[in-house]
C-alpha cells in the first residue's frame, strides 16, 4: 500500500492532514530540473522535499535517479531501497530494481578498474607463446614441488584463526537479528501517525529511523570484523 508524506503531529490533527505545498513545490521543481538534465540543480530541491516528506516514494525515486545520474552510487542505492519499501506500484518497483542493478554494476566496474590499474603492465616484447610456456613451466614446478606439511603449532594457529572468524560472523548475525527485532518492536510501539492514499491512518516509524537502525548495526559489524582482523594479525602466519 503506497504511503503519502503525511505525518500527524497529534491525534487531534487527523482532520487536517495535507501535504505541504512547499514540499510539493520542491518535488515538482526537482523533477522538472531532473527531466531537463540539470541533476546538480535538482538535487537540493529533492533533498529538501525528502526531509519534510519522508514517506513520499516519488521524492525518493527522483532522488535515486538523480544520484545515479551524478555517479553517487551508494546514495542512489539507498534511495532506491527506500522507495521500494514504501511504493507498491509494479512499474516503479521494477524501475527501482533496474536502478539498483545499474548502480551495483557501476560500482563493480569501478572496483575492477581500480584493481586493474594497480596491476603491473605486460611486457610487449614477450610473445604470447613465451608467456604460455612460462606459465606451463611455473605450473609444472608447483606440481613438482610438494607443499611442506604443517607443524603442530601452525595447525593450532589455523584453528584459532578459523574460530576467530566464525565467532565474528556469528556476532554480526546476532547484531543484524537484533536490529530487525528492534525495528519490529519500534513499529509496534510507534506513536507517529501516517495516512495512506485511501485515508487509512496507522502508526509506524519513519524510513529514516529504520535506516538509522540498520546503519548502527552495520557499524557494529564493521567494528567486530576489524577487531577480528587485528586478532588474526597478532597470530601471524
Amino acid at each position: 500500500m503506497r504511503k503519502t508524506a503525511v505525518f500527524l503531529l497529534s491525534c487531534f490533527s487527523l482532520a487536517t492532514i495535507a501535504s505541504s505545498p512547499a514540499v510539493a513545490s520542491d518535488l515538482q521543481e526537482g523533477a522538472k530540473l531532473y527531466a531537463e538534465g540539470n541533476y546538480s540543480k535538482a538535487l537540493p530541491f529533492l533533498q529538501r522535499a525528502a526531509k519534510f516528506s519522508p514517506m513520499s516514494w516519488q521524492t525518493h525515486y527522483y532522488l535515486a535517479n538523480t544520484n545515479l545520474a551524478l555517479g553517487r552510487m551508494g546514495t542512489a542505492k539507498y534511495e532506491y531501497e527506500l522507495c521500494l519499501k514504501i511504493c507498491n506500484k509494479p512499474d516503479i518497483i521494477e524501475r527501482c530494481r533496474e536502478g539498483l542493478a545499474r548502480a551495483e554494476k557501476h560500482s563493480s566496474q569501478t572496483r575492477t578498474s581500480t584493481n586493474s590499474s594497480s596491476a603491473p603492465a605486460p611486457n610487449p616484447s614477450r610473445s604470447s607463446s613465451s608467456v604460455d610456456d612460462e606459465e606451463d613451466e611455473d605450473e609444472d614446478n608447483e606440481k613438482a614441488t610438494p607443499k611442506p606439511a604443517l607443524t603442530d603449532a601452525q595447525r593450532v594457529i589455523n584453528h584459532k584463526k578459523e574460530e576467530i572468524m566464525r565467532t565474528a560472523k556469528n556476532d554480526c548475525a546476532r547484531i543484524k537479528k537484533a536490529a530487525t527485532e528492534q525495528i519490529e518492536e519500534e513499529r509496534a510501539n510507534a506513536n507517529q501517525y501516517w495516512q495512506d492514499e485511501d485515508g487509512k491512518v496507522f502508526t509506524s516509524i519513519s524510513p529514516e529511523r529504520e535506516a538509522e537502525i540498520h546503519r548502527e548495526a552495520e557499524a557494529k559489524c564493521r567494528r567486530v570484523m576489524e577487531d577480528a582482523q587485528r586478532r588474526l594479525g597478532s597470530l601471524g602466519n
